[in-house]
């Protein structure tokens, strides 16, 4: 059985967690972008409470932990 707290492990998955996280927000990021130029365009496509609420604010990443 490998050690799983080896520095460059740790290193490795830290660094995969920051990725993931980047990509999440830049997904984010164009949905929002979407849902606003979709808004403008057509009075069908106005965004709800429900959509805004979508994800739940402690899966979000807190914006204290940027160093």
């Amino acid at each position: 059985m490998a050690k799983k707290n080896r520095p460059s492990v740790m290193k490795r998955e830290r660094e995969q967690k920051k990725r993931d996280r980047d990509i999440k927000k830049t997904q984010k990021a164009a949905v929002k972008r979407a849902r606003r130029e979709n808004k403008s365009d057509e009075p069908g496509a106005a965004l709800t409470m429900g959509d805004v609420q979508a994800t739940p604010v402690s899966a979000m990443p807190s914006p204290n932990t940027r160093e």
